[in-house]
């Protein structure tokens, strides 16, 4: 692990794959509010929220599903960023959903509400889906062979680490703001972190696969 986070020190490319997600997640990853959402948003309790959390997971099925297409994008580093500014448009219209509903306690499903909402976290999987497709074949493609398992590791860490550490922080912010704008200030921020990474590291936007350089 260490000297694979050492690698990455040196290799800028294949980085901005981890940080990328990493503000994705931190930011704009709005799992922890969803059985808020289902009890004091768009009612039906528990089952609204399986609703939300099967529509973020269809959005990623149908993206790995319709993946074929996305072998003749070379420009690799550029979809990355599309995608994850995609994740934080889809998750921003989830929270103006939510802040059109307001927080009423309804007694009944508010069908409407719930349909936009399932469609935009449904569009925030398949934008995740469509980056992790990328972030993973660059890593795996500009990473030589005797550093490939160690940046995997680091990889399953920021995987698994990076959205409960989103949990603790939109969690945190719905205390503050409440659920619907701890939803939409997290996104606004993902997009200007994402938008202040390229601009720190503008040569990952000239990634190609073509021509990988970690």
């Amino acid at each position: 692990m260490l000297e694979g986070l050492r690698y990455l020190g040196t290799r800028p490319n294949v980085r901005m794959t981890f940080l990328l997600d990493l503000a994705a997640m931190i930011l704009a990853m709005p799992r922890v509010v969803w059985p808020a959402v289902g009890v004091w948003y768009l009612g039906g309790g528990s089952t609204t929220t399986g609703w939300l959390n099967a529509a973020f997971a269809i959005g990623s099925v149908l993206a790995s599903l319709l993946s074929g297409g996305f072998a003749h994008v070379h420009k690799q580093g550029r979809a990355v960023v599309l995608a994850v500014w995609s994740f934080s448009a889809s998750t921003l219209l989830f929270g103006v959903v939510l802040v059109l509903t307001g927080r009423d306690r309804p007694d009944h499903v508010l069908v409407w509400a719930l349909v936009l909402a399932g469609v935009a976290l449904a569009l925030a999987g398949a934008s995740d889906g469509v980056s992790a497709i990328f972030r993973q074949t660059i890593l795996q493609t500009a990473t030589p062979d005797d550093m490939r398992g160690r940046l995997q590791g680091v990889f399953i860490v920021v995987v698994a680490g990076g959205p409960r550490l989103g949990d603790v922080v939109v969690g945190a912010g719905a205390t503050g703001l409440g659920e619907a704008w701890a939803v939409v200030v997290g996104s606004i921020a993902c997009a200007v972190v994402v938008a202040l990474l390229v601009r720190w590291s503008p040569r990952f936007l000239a990634y190609d696969a073509r021509h990988p350089e970690a």
